[in-house]
């Protein structure tokens, strides 16, 4: 009977057969290795057309000269591990799954991957033989020949870097060819263009313009509060105390695609913690406290009005039904306040920018304004802070 058997790290096949005792009592054992079950049974074969010839059982293995047959067998050379592939199954196979990454950053990295890595040069190079000068190569062209910025060139590298340290963790590699110095990221020296904040006259006319839309009082709480639009989506009544004007800044919500291990994604809205996972409490300006009242006793007349398709789940700003509003809902009112009103477009995310500058105007410690804004480092602070030409 022929079993699997390995010697030296390479299998074989393996016939044992019993031929009885030999004259110092001790039983005659035989072992055949072949490379395929045919091939030891051959052998066996072979060895007992010896014994039917009518030698002894020694003489047939002085016969048979290699009591144990070692076939010739090319070392099995293991594929290279090719950059592209290789950050693919580090991505869906360990970032994935790692706690401490959201699903909306998992998501950005993916979308890193298959637009800046993917099917490009770089990713056909074996890991191991990857330098600084092929990176580099790769920077500039997505950056001269398809006018990538310096912010994404620095993201793509970033997520290379993390593959490179993974790797040398796993005791895999030994240089990290994105580390220290060795690498000029192209784009760098043009000065980036900051989030331009709005004048006092433009958000009073911003303001104006907001009266009656349907999203008045979210926009008015950005404005007052500096909430992101995410937390201001993921606002629920429990966080919001209109006794003491604070609301309580617990969670964030965005849209984003979800990856399953094979790769397939799903567009979802998640809620999950605040961005730096950082809960703050957040004043509510006084003359706010009277149309977010109102407002309120609208939110319950609605539910009241819609009855028992509305399902109630505290948000603040639901949905027709009592579900988070889409961020994209809350984007197309924005760009329309200003198509409508005349007034120079600033990005959504210039409401929360004036806010930070208004108190620094005001005279509010940058400590302050750190922590109101729930930034974890006051370097992120400074960015934020402008002043007005006013």
């Amino acid at each position: 009977m022929a079993t699997n058997y390995t010697k030296n790290g390479i299998s074989y096949y393996r016939s044992v057969v019993t031929y009885g005792r030999g004259s110092d009592g001790k039983i005659r054992r035989k072992e055949f290795l072949g490379k395929t079950k045919k091939e030891s049974d051959l052998k066996k074969k072979e060895f007992e057309k010896l014994l039917d010839s009518g030698l002894s059982y020694d003489e047939a293995c002085i016969k048979f000269k290699n009591p144990s047959y070692e076939p010739q067998i090319s070392p099995i050379i293991a594929p290279k591990r090719l950059l592209g592939d290789s950050i693919k199954s580090w991505l869906f196979d360990v970032k994935r799954v790692a706690d401490n990454v959201k699903p909306s950053s998992f998501s950005r990295y993916e979308g890193l991957y298959r637009l800046y890595i993917n099917g490009y040069p770089i990713s056909m190079i074996p890991i191991d033989e990857v330098k600084s000068n092929d990176l580099q190569k790769h920077y500039n062209s997505l950056f001269e020949n398809q006018g990538k910025s310096y912010d994404v060139l620095k993201e793509v590298n970033k997520l290379i870097k993390a593959f490179f340290n993974y790797e040398i963790q796993q005791e895999r590699l030994l240089i990290n060819p994105c580390s220290g110095k060795k690498i000029s990221l192209p784009g760098g020296s043009i000065q980036k263009k900051r989030t331009e904040i709005m004048s006092q006259n433009e958000l009073k006319q911003f303001i104006t313009a907001l009266k009656g839309s349907k999203y008045e009082m979210l926009f008015l709480l950005s404005i007052g509060t500096g909430m992101r639009i995410g937390e201001l989506l993921a606002l629920k009544l429990p966080d919001l105390d209109i006794d003491t004007c604070t609301i309580n800044v617990v969670a964030n919500i965005f849209e984003c695609s979800v990856f399953d291990a094979d790769g397939n994604k799903q567009f979802q809205t998640i809620r999950t913690s605040t961005k730096n996972r950082l809960c703050r409490t957040v004043p509510i300006p006084a003359n706010l406290i009277p149309k977010l009242k109102a407002y309120l006793l609208d939110r319950k007349k609605h539910k009241f009005k819609i009855g028992s398709a509305f399902v109630e789940e505290d948000y603040v700003f639901p949905n027709m039904i009592g579900g988070p509003i889409g961020y994209a809902n809350i984007r197309k009112q924005y760009n329309d306040i200003f198509k409508e009103s005349g007034i120079p477009y600033k990005r959504i995310h210039s409401l929360r920018h004036s806010y930070a500058s208004l108190l620094n105007e005001n005279g509010t410690s940058l400590t302050d304004i750190q922590e109101l804004l729930g930034h974890s480092d006051v370097t992120t602070t400074q960015i934020y802070i402008h002043t007005s030409a006013e």
